[in-house]
């Protein structure tokens, strides 16, 4: 069982730690295939919160964070976004969730955008 849980509001993201938002909808194909390939990434960095958001129950919540593309993850660090990948691509992800674990509170904001179909 993943350690990822959904959310619907800004206050039930942590301010503190490490965090990784997934923002998808039921209807996107590529977000179908990174659901489980997220999941086993909340096992694999058991540290790191992680979380996820369905654009289309929380639309604040996307808006705050101005997601355009989905799947788009983003990697948070004591409240501060470090990084965004936009699309579905598990190298890109890994070496993400990789720097994520590595960081202390270097920001060095990339926003990748990896679509694959």
């Amino acid at each position: 069982m993943d350690k990822v849980t959904e959310i619907t509001s800004l206050n039930e993201i942590p301010k503190t730690g490490k965090v990784v938002i997934d923002f998808y909808a039921i209807w996107c194909g590529p977000c179908k295939k990174l659901g489980p390939f997220f999941g086993q990434l909340s096992l694999e960095f058991p540290d790191i919160t992680f979380l996820k958001v369905n654009t289309d129950d929380a639309e604040d919540l996307t808006k705050h964070f101005d997601i355009s593309a989905l799947p788009t993850v983003l990697f948070i660090n004591n409240g501060e976004v470090l990084s965004i990948v936009k699309g579905f691509n598990p190298d890109v992800l890994k070496s993400e969730m990789n720097e994520l674990q590595a960081n202390n509170d270097v920001k060095h904001e990339i926003i990748k955008d990896t679509k694959q179909d």
